[in-house]
């Protein structure tokens, strides 16, 4: 007891009435300088951003705002610390708290870049929207991603720096374990590829209904490991990059226009002057559209069927839209029907007629 009366009796110590007063002061001075920056500085700051036009500013006061709070804390807290006279045996106090202080600003810093890394972002994200490509918007989630792997990795590097081991030892002590973590990251690594060759090549964008082996649907989202895809009964298919990437793929929203081809049958009772009269009226009927591509007509009478005489009936449209598609081929099918009503014809159905020979009495 005598030897700690000694050790407050004179220089700062951590038993000291004064060093307990003056660390008290410390703390009070970084919990007011906190909120000043807070409340002052970052009040500020927000009152300016929420005049500009963007809100790329708005969301980097966001992202400063709790991490840079939490740092001048830490920093209080050291120089409090550091003004304590903190026993170094029989286990060294003073080196432990400066130890932990560190860690918590290596995290505090990477959780500030970590925000940071959605800020821009957000700031890709304003740019690309500016272009016409879709491939760029494709990349800003990637970066994103990258990003944030990266700056995590970084955090995790910087901690075991400060734990007091060297990084080149650990990843060489690693040996053998190391060659079988990139073995069992191979499938990981392949998907990562053709990720990048999904994005290279452009086969698809985001929003695009794309069919492929096992899958019809329209793209939701392009990871780096997978791309999920919406099916048409609602259902979400995830596809491995790495087997996108060698699929053999139908993107049914890059159609430049869409082709109807069926056949009008009719009657065997159809003279063939009333035939000729028959496919001009489909072909008058074609060209009077202004949704069908007129070089694309092709109206033949084609085929002596089982039971029908066939008109082949081909043309294309520009039209995109599959409901719209299905609109115009209702309108030009009931104006087939009327034309041929027109003429006397009538559209034939499956038929087959039995001749009964009577048999001569023995």
């Amino acid at each position: 007891m005598d030897s700690l009366a000694q050790a407050g009796a004179g220089d700062p110590s951590v038993f000291s009435i004064r060093t307990l007063i003056v660390v008290a002061g410390i703390i009070v001075a970084t919990l007011i300088a906190q909120k000043v920056f807070q409340h002052l500085l970052l009040g500020h700051l927000k009152r300016l951003a929420s005049r500009s036009k963007t809100d790329i500013d708005d969301a980097v006061v966001h992202a400063i705002d709790r991490p840079i709070g939490v740092l001048i804390f830490l920093v209080g807290i050291h120089i409090a610390l550091s003004y304590l006279r903190i026993p170094e045996e029989p286990i060294n106090f003073r080196r432990f708290s400066q130890l932990a202080i560190l860690l918590f600003v290596t995290l505090d810093l990477t959780w500030l870049l970590i925000r940071l890394t959605e800020v821009f972002a957000l700031f890709l994200q304003s740019v690309v929207q500016k272009t016409d490509s879709s491939l760029d918007d494709q990349l800003v989630p990637l970066i994103r991603k990258s990003l944030k792997v990266a700056v995590a990795i970084l955090g995790f590097v910087l901690i075991i720096q400060n734990l007091g081991y060297k990084v080149t030892g650990l990843l060489a002590g690693l040996g053998i374990g190391g060659l079988a973590l990139a073995l069992a990251a191979q499938s990981t690594l392949a998907n990562v590829f053709g990720s990048i060759t999904i994005l290279l090549d452009r086969p698809f964008a985001v929003g695009d209904l794309i069919k492929g082996e096992g899958f019809f649907g329209f793209v939701e989202e392009v990871g780096l490991r997978s791309t999920r895809i919406r099916q048409l009964f609602r259902t979400r298919v995830t596809v491995p990059n790495s087997v996108l990437a060698n699929l053999t793929l139908e993107n049914w929203s890059l159609l430049d226009s869409r082709r109807a081809d069926f056949t009008v049958g009719v009657t065997y009772e159809t003279t063939a002057s009333r035939m000729e009269e028959a496919v001009r009226a489909i072909r008058d009927i074609l060209e009077a559209r202004e949704d069908i591509n007129k070089e694309t007509i092709q109206v033949r009478f084609t085929e002596f069927g089982e039971s029908s005489l066939n008109i082949k009936v081909i043309f294309l449209t520009p039209t995109i839209d599959y409901g719209t598609f299905l609109m115009l081929q209702e309108e030009v099918n009931l104006a087939i029907m009327r034309a041929l009503e027109r003429l006397g014809l009538s559209i034939a159905f499956p038929t087959r007629t039995v001749y009964l020979r009577a048999q001569e009495p023995k």
